[in-house]
């Protein structure tokens, strides 16, 4: 099996806030450096330009499945903590 022999490993990602129209909304870039040093010249070559070229917009449905209901215990518990 080779999920046992996976070892994570750190990496670090971009993250960008956009608004258009009074909306908001963030978006997660694809690549992954490896260091931060890395990232930091791609943030500041972005924030130099002024602007990111958006190549692709995925959009996806998800289901989720309606959660459970609650048994009396579990409820009284889940009241108690708030």
């Amino acid at each position: 099996m080779k999920d046992r022999d996976h070892k994570p490993t750190k990496y670090w990602q971009i993250q960008l806030s956009h608004t258009k129209s009074f909306i908001e909304f963030g978006s997660d870039g694809t690549l992954h450096f490896d260091t931060q040093q890395e990232a930091e010249e791609s943030l500041k070559s972005i924030q130099r330009h002024g602007h990111a070229t958006v190549s692709r917009i995925l959009s996806e449905t998800v289901h989720e499945p309606v959660p459970l209901l609650f048994d009396l215990t579990a409820l009284q518990k889940e009241a108690n903590r708030k």
